[in-house]
């Protein structure tokens, strides 16, 4: 790999961050490929987690190559939130391989990777052919070697060990069947969610008390209108 140090520009003072070369094989062959696609997104997701009570997660659901997930932990790390981990979950393994070898390159201990998708239930997929190189935009149909699960089953069988702070879905068309699949943690939980969507807006059906609160770019964002959110007393 062609590692290099780049600047994470979602802190006030930047810090440098171990990273691949964008012009690398590896990452022309895996776009996005930067920290900063999405940014709006990310940041908003940033400031909303910064402010959390402690030990919550966040769950990076279509962790493509960690260009979120790695965002998420190093900031949150630079800032003195270790308390807050972040899960990467992804099912293509060399990504997940990817973030692992990223993660430890950074000494980001607060980054936890699961290598599995994510639906309404457990089952096995596959990826519809495409020459984009686009990897980012993957889609999954039923029928394949791909193992998918939910993030309830992730909850339940100790994998996810934390209460859920926020949520970033971005399935390139399976959101819907990855709410109904976390349920159980939308409910007890009562996450921040942050939605990819290219539709209308308030598309989605959630749990009794979610709304939509407003539009990032192409994400939705929902709050649980049950839950308040404490401000966490060292947030700047």
């Amino acid at each position: 790999m062609d590692y290099i140090t780049i600047q994470n520009n979602y802190l006030k003072i930047r810090k440098p961050l171990i990273w691949v070369n964008k012009e690398s094989d590896f990452m022309k062959n895996n776009f996005p490929n930067t920290i900063t696609f999405d940014r709006n997104i990310k940041r908003d997701i940033l400031e909303y987690a910064i402010n959390m009570e402690k030990d919550k997660c966040i769950i990076d659901a279509g962790g493509h190559i960690g260009d979120g997930a790695i965002a998420f932990a190093h900031t949150l790390k630079e800032v003195g939130r270790t308390d807050i981990f972040v899960y990467a979950i992804e099912p293509e393994k060399y990504k997940c391989d990817f973030i692992e070898d990223i993660k430890e390159k950074n000494g980001l201990n607060n980054l936890i990777v699961i290598n599995t998708g994510l639906s309404d239930k457990v089952g096995s997929y596959k990826k519809k052919p495409s020459k984009s190189v686009n990897t980012g935009a993957t889609n999954f149909i039923a029928g394949g070697d791909f193992n998918f699960t939910t993030l309830d089953n992730l909850k339940k069988e100790g994998k996810i060990n934390h209460s859920v702070g926020i949520i970033h879905y971005d399935l390139e068309g399976m959101e819907q069947k990855a709410f109904d699949g976390s349920v159980n943690i939308l409910t007890t939980d009562s996450p921040y969610v942050s939605a990819e969507n290219h539709m209308r807006p308030n598309q989605y059906k959630l749990p009794e008390g979610y709304e939509y609160v407003k539009l990032i770019n192409q994400n939705q964002i929902y709050t649980n209108n049950h839950h308040h959110q404490k401000k966490f007393p060292y947030a700047s």
